[in-house]
């Protein structure tokens, strides 16, 4: 992406003030997102990661919401961020001279204008998985109180918007404004919007379900160095838990292993399969406690791996073994 937008701007800019235009295009989708990150901070929700890419980028938050206020804040934070840079890059590029080479960081500051103001408005649109999509659930939540209700009409918002959009952009390509781009955003959309219903059923299904009610507590544990024929030889050691904690050399859990990723290496590569290999690291499995609601705890899940850890402070008590989610979520 940003190879394709350096090439469109250095065909009207010299170089050096294409790529400046490219940085500031990544500093400001990055600002937008650090903007929802920081918001869900304050509701005591942690970013598990940031991601950027072609359409833009992803904060993905290790929980929802617990209420609609902070729903709907951590949701207009993004734009809002994006159309006060949009302002800002406005001013600059009124401000500077239009010829010269400081012309054309001025030309390249009313790009960026166009893009982040564009950003703002169009993610305030009212369908998911857009941002305006997460401000209309907030809003429909502290109407009727019923937050995965919510979820699935700001996810019918969301399809229809989509389709809507896909309908504008093909309309467009027929008559031979644009490129197919504004037909593939409104596709996305679309698909987006249908996975976030599937996610609110998802979600109410398992409604009031405590992790401790699925738990397994008292995880084996293995050494990052035992191959996969030793953990299987011993699997009555794992329980119904279904993984085994992964130490380092310095007794640290680093990692969790499945029961079922260790069965499906092939007989003759056990001996030299271990269990480092295997495993998905700590960090990267959702963190929970007893007493918070399953619902929330899917937020995270890594639909490869989907196991839950259960902690009491620094200490791993426990685990949500696959299993046991597939039997609660139906799947």
């Amino acid at each position: 992406m940003a190879v394709f937008l350096a090439s469109g701007l250095a065909a009207s800019v010299h170089a050096a003030v294409a790529v400046f235009g490219v940085l500031g295009f990544g500093v400001s989708i990055l600002a937008h997102e650090l903007a929802h990150a920081l918001i869900a901070r304050r509701s005591s929700i942690q970013t598990r990661s940031i991601e950027l890419w072609a359409l833009g980028g992803m904060a993905r938050l290790d929980r929802d919401a617990p209420t609609p206020r902070s729903e709907a804040a951590i949701a207009v934070a993004g734009p809002l961020t994006s159309l006060v840079l949009g302002t800002l890059m406005l001013g600059v590029w009124f401000g500077l001279p239009t010829d010269g080479m400081v012309g054309e960081f001025g030309r390249v500051a009313g790009w960026l204008a166009v893009v982040n103001l564009g950003l703002g408005f169009f993610n305030l649109l009212p369908g998911a998985p857009l941002d305006g999509g997460r401000i209309l659930r907030a809003i429909r939540w502290a109407q009727h109180g019923d937050r995965y209700r919510a979820g699935r009409e700001s996810g019918t918002a969301g399809v229809v918007l989509g389709w809507l959009v896909a309908g504008v952009g093909l309309w467009l390509l027929l008559r031979g404004y644009g490129t197919v781009t504004v037909l593939l955003v409104g596709v996305f959309i679309a698909i987006n919007a249908r996975v976030e219903i599937a996610s609110a059923a998802l979600h109410e299904r398992v409604a009031g379900i405590r992790v401790g009610d699925l738990t397994w507590f008292g995880v084996a544990t293995v050494d990052q160095w035992d191959d996969v024929a030793t953990m299987l030889r011993d699997r009555r050691r794992l329980g119904g838990a279904d993984a085994a904690a992964v130490l380092n050399d310095a007794g640290i859990v680093i990692g969790l292993v499945l029961l079922e990723a260790a069965d499906a290496v092939a007989a003759e590569q056990r001996f030299d399969t271990f269990a480092a290999d295997l495993m998905t690291p700590i960090a990267e499995v959702p963190r929970t406690q007893t007493t918070d609601d399953l619902a929330d705890s899917l937020t995270g899940l890594n639909p490869r791996h989907p196991i839950l850890t259960v902690w009491d402070g620094d200490l791993l008590v426990g685990v949500v073994p696959p299993r046991r989610l597939r039997e609660a979520l139906g799947v």
